[in-house]
């Protein structure tokens, strides 16, 4: 059209007309324009996509967060395949429009977008919406984190309540059936508004948490602390029975008989346990009375035995007569022994020869008629243990000495015996140590002599045992060398 209105315009001049500056000029103006379109179409395209990218966004701000993270994943996904379809549609018609110029003869195009415009549209989307997913996510955590606090404040509210207190191993078992049932009430109440909270994996994280972190800590501390005091209390109450033991110990008169004594220190034994047990009361199932139970039992036991020792020791004292006739007895014993005899000699037969001699005094004492045999043993042991421990170590130290010497010379005379009858050359090689060949080339010579020297050796021996000549003695040891050499 513009070239046809420039010829018209030039038809009643007598001028030449110049088409080809004129589309030169008009190439330059369509450029331009050209330009300009491609500007105005990346506007709009970035409008479109900006107001997609708004409805988007509009539409993931309607989730309420914490919200549950698959409805999230899926209806957020359902809205970005939307926005990216109606905007791929959109594009896609404006893209069909076809705008050509018949001057330049050339289609006028879109210009070219780095990356398209649908995918980047898309990328867009799905970024908008894991943004969107991790608002959620540290919403969802700081959901569970309140929760967990509001339980441990739970826990230590239903401890508190039981604290200060001495409880037995069924009411722990109840306080900690009790704990755990609120600290999971107390959860599931926390995340009552939200059903989908239970099917996350932090609820499972969070549920373990909570009973090693809370639940299981706060438990091993309370029941430490429980033990702690069950121990202070049982410690005095073993304190008081074992003091009550003591105060009623004087009541007993010694010397007495031993019957007198058991007798006596079972009744007050009984009565240290019965307070023991009133102490105890409902805590009887607990540890720490099992161990003051066995530590009374064990402190009982052994002021028992001080007490028989101190009955046994009053005994002796009382038997003053009988012990000194007995001292006198093993001194005579004594003076009958020259040198050496059992009595001196002897540990063992020494102290039976002494419980002999206690006896036989304690039969002629008063003292000694009133105690039974295993009383009479027991003093013999403790005078026997101090009284006579001076004369024991003596026969002991001797005993000692003498089966030291014993052996010693039993030992020289296997030795001597051992050594006469093996030869003094046993041990070395034929030949000696210098009649042995030390080189191999050697071997046939010496397996050549060999025949010789032992035919010799046995003649020798032969006219040795024909003739041993006019001493015996020298034949012997000839005979008995020839044999060894010969060997």
């Amino acid at each position: 059209h513009a070239t046809n209105f420039y010829l018209a315009l030039l038809r009643d001049f007598d001028s030449s007309p110049q088409v080809g500056e004129l589309r030169k000029r008009m190439d330059a103006r369509i450029t331009c324009a050209i330009a300009s379109y491609h500007e105005r179409v990346r506007r709009w395209v970035g409008e479109r996509s900006a107001k997609a990218k708004e409805n988007f966004a509009s539409v993931l701000s309607a989730f309420v967060l914490p919200a549950n993270p698959s409805a999230l994943d899926r209806d957020g996904g359902a809205a970005s395949e939307k926005a990216r379809t109606a905007f791929s549609a959109e594009y896609t018609a404006f893209s069909s429009v076809k705008q050509g110029g018949t001057f330049t003869r050339r289609a006028v195009s879109l210009p070219a977008f780095t990356p398209d415009p649908v995918t980047q549209l898309a990328g867009d989307l799905r970024t908008q919406l894991w943004a969107r997913s991790m608002e959620n996510e540290r919403a969802i955590q700081q959901l569970f984190k309140v929760a967990v606090s509001v339980v441990e404040e739970a826990i230590v509210h239903e401890l508190s309540s039981s604290s200060g207190t001495l409880l037995s191993k069924a009411r722990m078992a109840e306080v900690r059936k009790s704990a755990e049932k609120r600290s999971w009430e107390t959860l599931d109440n926390q995340l009552s508004d939200h059903p989908w909270a239970k099917s996350v994996p932090l609820y499972r994280s969070s549920r373990a948490l909570v009973q090693t972190e809370y639940l299981e800590a706060r438990l091993n501390a309370f029941a430490a602390a429980n033990e702690k005091r069950l121990a202070s209390h049982f410690g005095i109450a073993v304190d008081r029975a074992l003091a009550a033991y003591a105060a009623n110990r004087s009541t007993i008169f010694m010397p007495a008989t031993e019957a007198d004594v058991d007798a006596k220190h079972t009744q007050m034994a009984s009565a240290s346990k019965q307070a023991m047990q009133q102490a105890a009361k409902e805590l009887a199932d607990t540890d720490a009375f099992g161990l003051a139970l066995k530590r009374l039992v064990a402190s009982l036991a052994d002021a028992h035995s001080q007490l028989t020792d101190k009955n046994v020791e009053l005994w002796k004292v009382h038997s003053d007569e009988a012990t000194r006739c007995a001292l006198h007895k093993n001194l005579e014993a004594e003076k009958k022994c020259r040198f050496l005899c059992w009595y001196n000699t002897v540990p063992w037969y020494h102290k039976a020869t002494a419980r002999r001699h206690l006896s036989e005094c304690f039969a002629q004492s008063p003292t000694g008629q009133q105690m039974a045999n295993p009383l009479r043993t027991r003093v013999f042991e403790m005078w026997y243990a101090k009284d006579m421990a001076r004369e024991a170590a003596k026969v002991g130290n001797r005993f000692t000495v003498l089966f030291g010497l014993f052996a010693a010379i039993l030992c020289g005379c296997l030795y001597l015996c051992h050594f006469r009858r093996s030869p003094a050359y046993a041990h070395l090689p034929p030949g000696g140590y210098y009649g042995q060949p030390q080189y191999s080339n050697f071997r046939p010579q010496a397996a050549q002599y060999q025949p010789q020297q032992q035919q010799q050796q046995q003649a020798n021996f032969q006219f040795q045992e024909c003739n041993p000549g006019p001493m015996s003695g020298q034949g012997m040891n000839l005979r008995r060398r020839t044999k060894y050499f010969g060997a």
